[in-house]
């Protein structure tokens, strides 16, 4: 679905994709494995209740705050 696969690929640059035919082959790359590991690590936090505050480097004086 390109509405998954468009963003993945060109805004955060988690995929690559190489079209051979009609047939698409994904590659995740090594910034997609480092958002996944990220990912997984948040939800074992999550899952024991705790509060994580998260820099959000786009606005330097904003913080994103995860609540269980």
């Amino acid at each position: 679905d390109q509405n998954i696969i468009s963003p993945l690929e060109k805004k955060w640059g988690f995929i690559e994709v190489e079209k051979i035919g009609r047939t698409r082959w994904i590659k995740i790359t090594d910034e997609g494995i480092n958002a996944s590991e990220f990912l997984i690590w948040i939800r074992k936090i999550e899952s024991v209740g705790m509060t994580i505050i998260i820099p959000n480097y786009v606005k330097n004086d904003r913080f994103f705050v995860i609540n269980s």
